[in-house]
Formats: C-alpha cells, sequence, structure tokens
C-alpha cells in the first residue's frame, strides 16, 4: 500500500472526519450508545483508558453501557481534533483532545487523547480503532 502524498490531499479532505467527531460526540451525548457503536466499523479494536482491547461493534456498545449505566453516566463528551494525517485518500490518523465530564459535577473533569484511525467504508466513515490515554499530568 503505498502512503499518500499530505501536500496532495486537499484541505476540505478534513471535513468528513472532523463530522464524524461531531457525531461521535453528539450520540455520546444524547446516550445513544447503538449510533455510538455504529459509527465503529464492524470489526474495530479499541483500547480504553483502563486498557482493556475491545473487539468489535457489539463489544464496544456492550462495554459503553455497562459504563454508561455507571460510572459513565450523565458525561458529557467533547472531542476536538488536534491533527489529522491522512495516510490515503481513504484513511486517516487523528489525534482527538477529549473532554469529559458531568454537567452537574464540574470539579470532575477528565481529559484524554484518543488515537483514532478513521476508513471511508460503505456505510461512510467509520472508526477502524481507538485507543485512549487519559491525561493525569497538566499540560505546558
Amino acid at each position: 500500500m503505498e502512503l499518500a502524498n499530505q501536500d496532495s490531499i486537499p484541505d476540505y479532505a478534513d471535513r468528513p472526519v472532523e463530522e464524524l467527531l461531531s457525531k461521535i460526540e453528539a450520540a455520546w451525548n444524547r446516550g445513544d450508545l447503538h449510533a455510538y457503536a455504529a459509527l465503529y466499523s464492524k470489526n474495530a479494536g479499541y483500547v480504553s483508558r483502563a486498557g482493556m482491547l475491545l473487539h468489535g461493534r457489539a463489544e464496544i456498545e456492550q462495554h459503553h453501557a455497562t459504563a454508561f449505566a455507571g460510572a459513565l453516566r450523565n458525561t458529557r463528551l467533547s472531542l476536538k481534533a488536534r491533527r489529522i494525517s491522512f495516510l490515503t485518500p481513504m484513511v486517516a490518523l487523528v489525534h482527538a483532545d477529549v473532554e469529559l465530564n458531568k454537567p452537574e459535577s464540574e470539579a470532575h473533569t477528565t481529559l484524554a487523547i484518543t488515537t483514532f484511525v478513521v476508513a471511508r467504508v460503505d456505510e461512510g466513515w467509520r472508526i477502524c480503532a481507538a485507543h485512549t490515554t487519559e491525561i493525569t499530568a497538566l499540560r505546558t
């Protein structure tokens, strides 16, 4: 597979990837875990903040449903692309800043960075892999 020349991919190519991040945020914030999981490819891999490797859309949905019944109940997710790098015109590596908080508890905000591999598939842009790392030290 030949990697894309960054200079040959137009700036507007970022838009569908940023729209995918917005869809993730929206599904999470309305508590629609089925819609959230549908934004992953069928055989996606997901490494959680705790280091658990999940395989496939169904497992990702089930893991989040359990978390939403507990610690993640009523959380609000905010994602912001920090870096989008196209490996090919149909595959991108995305580093996104993550902010997760509970509206009733401003004191408890989790900051993280998630690395996504996203690809254009039959269903549209989907997440093929994700790995989230919680930020435990203040950024400078």
